[in-house]
């Protein structure tokens, strides 16, 4: 009973994935939709949280970022360039990306959530005769249930902009048997 024990962990501790943000409007008339780079406004996009729900709801300055004014219809009035030159499409006198222009925000410019995870396994070898075996396993991933939130929602025209809407799975546990011969 005392022998044949294995026990093996594994911790894993990243910073968090790059963020790129999007205007979620196609203002540079390219054909990619929402896959432009949204303009900032100046204003720090990094914040530090006051408390675990501060972090969900605005994971970064929302503010930092320009949000479209002016859009794009090739097939009616509302994306005839001179209509566009007559709406105030500089909010706070602001530049941003007009009619066939991207914006200046680059690719990965913040870091998502880090990630920590602790995964644990304890396995039992049961010899019976020479060549025969049983193992028994017992598999803990994310052992101290740690909470490791996805990015926040990064298409400045979404209601949800800025959010963190979900998280990877919290602590599974799974047993197994296993016959060697």
């Amino acid at each position: 009973m005392l022998g044949g024990w294995t026990f093996s962990g594994v911790t894993t501790i990243q910073s968090g994935a790059p963020i790129t943000f999007y205007t979620g409007v196609d203002n540079a008339v390219n054909g990619t939709g929402a896959a432009e780079q949204t303009f900032l406004t100046g204003q720090p996009i990094a914040v530090k949280h006051s408390s675990r729900a501060a972090m969900v709801n605005e994971f970064f300055n929302t503010g930092a970022f320009v949000t479209p004014i002016c859009t794009f219809n090739p097939n009616g009035i509302v994306g005839d360039p001179q209509i566009i030159e007559q709406e105030n499409c500089t909010p706070d006198g602001l530049p941003y990306n007009l009619l066939g222009q991207y914006g200046q925000a680059g690719r990965d410019i913040l870091s998502g959530p880090a990630y920590s995870d602790t995964d644990f396994a304890i396995l039992k070898e049961f010899p019976f005769k020479e060549r025969y075996r049983a193992q028994f396993r017992a598999e803990f991933f994310n052992v101290f249930n740690q909470v490791n939130f996805n990015n926040p929602d990064n298409t400045v025209t979404d209601s949800t902009f800025g959010q963190i809407l979900g998280a990877n799975s919290g602590r599974v546990i799974q047993f197994a048997l296993k016959f060697f011969w």
